[in-house]
């Protein structure tokens, strides 16, 4: 019985450990994210695309680690989100430039 005892004790610890680690590298990951984000979010958008190419080479390689694969994944969709917002602001700004030059031509 102390034996199995022993035994749970030592499967409690393993299990702590690992949700130690795993809490540890959620926490990481967040805050180099956070870190990814904030630069990200200061770029062109042609500097945007560039690093898209560069990640998209980089998923397509081969021997690129699963960790890899899913962080790059992960930082395309940001450089992708970030492009999209930069885009649709430059609509926006294109459609208020030609509603105010239609609305001075037709006070004319």
């Amino acid at each position: 019985m102390a034996k199995y005892k022993s035994n749970l004790n030592n499967k409690s610890d393993k299990e702590n450990n690992y949700n130690s680690k795993v809490s540890r590298n959620k926490f990481l990951k967040e805050k180099t994210m956070k870190e990814i984000i904030s630069k990200i979010s200061k770029l062109s958008y042609e500097e945007s695309l560039l690093e898209l190419d560069i990640i998209l080479n980089n998923l397509q390689d081969e021997n690129t680690l699963l960790e890899e694969l899913q962080e790059n994944y992960l930082k395309a969709n940001l450089y992708l989100e970030h492009c999209q917002k930069l885009l649709s602001r430059i609509e926006q700004e294109v459609i208020e430039i030609t509603s105010e030059e239609l609305e001075s031509l037709s006070n004319e």
